[in-house]
């Protein structure tokens, strides 16, 4: 067993993860395919082929007319060009023979456009007078309009295998007639650990305790990305209960998340469970992230099992679940671009003081003029709550002004 060091940086954690596990992993298939409508936030099952051109054919993306852009050549307002106006395209249907020389055709948006023309001649482009029109405007080849095929061609992949689905990528399978979609039958298990943990139908809790906020975070957070979830529920701090309740999730799930509690026996426990799956087995006990650092991970590749020991702070548990779990399903599914979060560079709008030594994620809410951090501590429930996504500060840096420049990270949603 290779594990690294008690706390070892984020991204060297992912490389090594990702390369002792081999992934990306093979896609099992979903008995049942998908209605279109039920699609979004899942994984693709199979890669999707154009089974047609797009668009299946030429047509007008302007209200106007219909011309062989040569013929305007060199027409302005000063010295137009008179081409005769000799029908009008249909909507829904061709045009009822190909434009010939010296003619247009009237045709609206979303128009075919007819055999022979090339460009759309724009309505305020043009005067039509006594059965002429007089295009003021020289178009080049292509203009206002949009090819057959221009987009993808028949044969095309359009989307990957694996790739997590999203409302832009619904109209993809619409325009091809699809209405049904490929997926990915993938299962996990949820498990709550630590004596201080309780249900959350538990009322009034007893003193020392809290619900299970994890659990059902975790559950919401999978369920969101296509996954058959089980919520095992809580694990109690003996190492007998722990290990029956590991072993069953072991056997039935493809991932497996525990959400630790705050006793030290607790992650023992569970670190040793950890060690005796198989190969590779524990890879990770801590990452260098604030909030998050005793976050283990561990999977085995007979059978192929990941396996994430989360924090039990509520926001530390979400940092991780974003920052840590999305890659590695990401990168487990083939088509990470799809499933991790969308970064960019925003401007600071309050000061903010970061710990030099550890890569930090701060909570912040995103508003036209950059981004405010928000209140946070790793033990808080609702810090995400207005969160639009987290303000990265790497390890080598401590201080940051309002109207610096700083990474954002949107959580995907």
């Amino acid at each position: 067993m290779n594990v690294l060091r008690e706390v070892a940086p984020r991204e060297e954690v992912l490389t090594k993860v990702i390369r002792e596990l081999g992934f990306p992993w093979e896609l099992p298939p979903r008995e049942t395919p998908l209605a279109l409508e039920d699609a979004a936030g899942f994984p693709l099952g199979e890669t999707l082929v154009a089974s047609q051109d797009h668009p299946p054919f030429s047509r007008s993306l302007r209200d106007g007319f219909a011309v062989r852009c040569e013929e305007t050549a060199g027409a302005s307002p000063g010295t137009p060009a008179f081409l005769r106006l000799a029908g009008e395209v249909p909507m829904g249907g061709p045009a009822s023979e190909p434009l010939r020389r010296g003619e247009v055709l009237s045709i609206h948006t979303g128009g075919m456009l007819p055999p022979g023309a090339d460009g759309v001649l724009m309505l305020e482009d043009a005067t039509v007078t006594a059965g002429w029109v007089e295009a003021r405007k020289a178009l080049q080849r292509g203009e206002n309009v949009v090819f057959q095929g221009e987009e993808y061609r028949r044969g095309d992949s359009l989307l990957t295998a694996g790739s997590r689905l999203d409302e832009r990528h619904v109209g993809i399978f619409a325009a091809l007639g699809k209405g049904v979609v490929p997926g990915v039958d993938l299962s996990a298990t949820v498990l709550s650990t630590g004596d201080e943990v309780v249900p959350l139908e538990t009322d009034p809790v007893p003193q020392g305790c809290v619900r299970d906020v994890n659990g059902w975070f975790l559950t919401g957070f999978l369920r969101r990305r296509g996954f058959r979830v089980r919520h095992g529920g809580i694990l109690r701090d003996d190492p007998e209960a722990l290990a029956t309740g590991f072993q069953r999730a072991f056997e039935e799930s493809d991932l497996i998340l525990l959400s630790g509690g705050s006793s030290v026996s607790v992650r023992d426990h569970c670190e040793e469970i950890l060690s005796q799956i198989p190969a590779p087995g524990l890879m990770v006990r801590g990452v260098n992230i604030q909030p998050g650092k005793p976050t283990h991970l561990a999977g085995s590749l007979v059978p192929r099992r990941l396996v994430v020991g989360f924090p039990g702070h509520p926001l530390a548990c979400a940092t991780v679940a974003y920052t840590v779990l999305l890659p590695l399903l990401g990168a487990w599914m083939g088509s990470p671009e799809t499933w991790t979060c969308r970064k960019e560079r925003v401007t600071l709008l309050r000061d903010l003081v970061a710990r030099a030594g550890v890569e930090e994620f701060v909570p912040g809410r995103w508003t036209p003029q950059g981004v405010v951090p928000l209140p946070s501590a790793s033990g808080y429930v609702a810090a995400l709550r207005e969160a639009d996504g987290f303000l990265r500060f790497p390890q080598e840096r401590e201080t940051a002004r309002s109207g610096e420049e700083v990474e954002f990270w949107w959580i995907p949603r």
